[in-house]
């Protein structure tokens, strides 16, 4: 009873961002020039190898119309740099992913890559095993928000197969966590006009002071609601467009300072099928910096980490103010307990 086309529910926003108006002049050399400067960065320290770098872009174009009157159109680019070092152990990867190329070829990758490789190979202290104090920074963490921000729809938030659930008033994680979902944030990699059912996206807070506050809305179940969809159609499922979490107000060095004592900096979640997402239980492999409040003194690599995610989202003592933008996620850095580390 609640199935078939949308209706038209306004304009298309304009300002998007999503469209590099470059595309079209750029040259196989413009290209190739961009992937040999990353490589270029990443052989600076003979201690690592240059992993295949790659270069890809793509110039979108989407039209949709249905029989109630909406017919819509937007044109986007999409650019991406990706590359990987392995050395001493260590493999480490990141990509660079944007709607505009200046953008990707602006950010150091293969420098990126041989400073963190250079942080864990450091000697020095190494934390033992129990409770640990973890520093999330942006990757790791938007990681871990990637993953999260798929399962906010009104089915898993009901039948309890995502361990965060809507709880009305009552906190499910740490009160200083906000996260929102926004469709149409400028230059957001998720970016959309319209979704693939011709929904506008809209702003849907996601987390608003640790409780669950706002759910992914297909057109059928907002017919079912008496509500408006919220534009998070892609493909036959729901998808998250662009998570926004709010950071702090403080560096990170301030806030390790302050609290003293010893943390452990995760350098990256590179797998994440550790993670119940029905119970919350976590176990993560990952290489890490020890650090003596906001001091470096040693690092760990292939240690374990493992506890339940919800406990550690609920321990939050400090957000940082040091957000990035990785993928369609921007991150900020937490420093949380609720973790112990194995072996």
């Amino acid at each position: 009873p609640y199935a078939g086309p949308v209706e038209r529910m306004g304009s298309l926003p304009t300002g998007l961002g999503i469209l590099d108006r470059r595309h079209e002049r750029l040259e196989l050399d413009d290209r190739v020039d961009a992937l040999k400067d990353v490589m270029r960065q990443a052989r600076a320290d003979s201690r690592f190898t240059p992993d295949p770098f790659t270069y890809e872009d793509a110039r979108i174009h989407r039209a949709l119309a249905n029989s109630r009157g909406v017919a819509f159109e937007e044109g986007a680019s999409w650019f991406k740099l990706h590359g990987a070092v392995r050395g001493h152990g260590l493999f480490l990867e990141e990509s660079a992913e944007s709607r505009a190329f200046a953008s990707i070829v602006s950010l150091p990758l293969g420098t990126r890559l041989l400073q963190r490789g250079e942080e864990l190979l450091q000697d020095g202290q190494q934390l033992p095993d129990g409770p640990v104090r973890l520093v999330l920074p942006p990757r790791p963490m938007a990681r871990l928000l990637a993953v999260l921000g798929e399962h906010f729809t009104p089915d898993e938030l009901a039948d309890g197969s995502f361990f965060l659930q809507a709880t009305g008033t009552t906190a499910s994680v740490s009160n200083q966590l906000h996260v929102v979902d926004d469709g149409q944030l400028t230059g957001g990699l998720r970016t959309r006009a319209f979704d693939d059912r011709g929904s506008l996206p809209v702003p849907v807070m996601l987390l608003q002071e640790g409780v669950v506050a706002g759910r992914f809305l297909s057109p059928e179940k907002a017919r079912a609601l008496d509500t408006r969809a919220t534009g998070h159609v892609y493909g036959e499922g729901l998808r998250a467009n662009n998570l926004v979490m709010r950071g702090g107000t403080r560096s990170i060095n301030a806030l390790l300072t302050e609290l003293g004592g010893p943390s452990l900096v995760v350098d990256d979640f590179p797998d994440l099928s550790g993670l119940d997402l029905k119970t919350g239980a976590f176990e993560a492999t990952v290489d890490g910096v020890v650090m003596a409040a906001n001091e470096p003194v040693g690092a760990m690599r292939g240690v374990t980490i493992r506890g339940n995610l919800h406990d550690l989202l609920s321990n939050v003592e400090q957000i940082c103010n040091n957000a990035d933008r990785i993928g369609h996620v921007d991150a900020a850095s937490i420093i949380a307990d609720g973790m112990e580390l194995v072996g």
